[in-house]
């Protein structure tokens, strides 16, 4: 099967989310130079290019993870995975510095150290966090929610007491009430039974309040989950 290129906005993120760091030597070395790399697919099909199968390497991790000589090496498609979503969160946390910078100041970093979470743990939680940022991700594209939508984040978050803080737990709530008012707000400025006049310019205004409150939750987020999930 021919080979499916990434496309220029799923690039992009997959390069703004790891800074041009190689996940390997984060993983392995806890190297957070920025460097030269390629995008690898993490089940090294290449006509995979979802955002979740790919992960930034150096050229010399690229080669030996996405080349034949990666069986040799020990590299696994579990280990990658790991290291990419930990260097994702450290990213997360990190002061917002300009690329180019980072090195002069990487050292007043101290990188935290590794979860004390069983496999099972941190994919439990990993997966809630993917589907939290989803969600926001779809507002943040849409500038609307359904009800479905919402209904279905419930279903999944519903779990979320028993595996993380009161303080996340109630984070998720807030998201859900913030969202479930946006739909209120979306439906009342979609009826043309609504005349232009004081009511509709309060509802305007909550609505792009809301929007802008959404706007912000994905690094929020990755704060709130980083404790839990990543490092340290």
């Amino acid at each position: 099967m021919a080979r499916k290129p990434v496309s220029p906005s799923t690039e992009t993120e997959v390069l703004l989310h790891a800074r041009r760091r190689c996940a390997i030597c984060f993983g392995l070395y806890r190297n957070t130079e920025v460097q030269s790399g390629q995008i690898a697919h993490l089940d090294q099909n290449n006509t995979n290019a979802k955002f979740e199968n790919l992960v930034f390497l150096c050229l010399r991790h690229h080669d030996e993870y996405d080349g034949k000589t990666s069986q040799s090496k020990g590299l696994t498609k579990g280990e990658v995975k790991r290291f990419r979503d930990e260097l994702y969160a450290f990213v997360a946390t990190e002061p917002q510095l300009a690329w180019p910078d980072y090195p002069a100041v990487r050292d007043k970093v101290k990188a935290p150290k590794r979860p004390s979470l069983s496999p099972e743990a941190y994919e439990r939680k990993i997966q809630v966090y993917r589907l939290v940022m989803g969600f926001l991700s779809v507002i943040f594209a849409n500038a609307s929610v359904n009800i479905e939508q919402i209904r279905q984040f419930a279903r999944d978050t519903d779990e979320a007491i028993f595996l993380f803080d009161r303080d996340l737990a109630d984070y998720l709530r807030e998201i859900y009430k913030k969202a479930v008012s946006l739909r209120y707000t979306n439906e009342r400025l979609a009826d043309q039974r609504l005349p232009v006049g004081e009511e509709r310019s309060k509802l305007a205004g909550e609505d792009e309040n809301l929007l802008n409150w959404f706007s912000e939750q994905h690094e929020i987020a990755r704060k709130q989950f980083y404790k839990h999930i990543a490092l340290g």
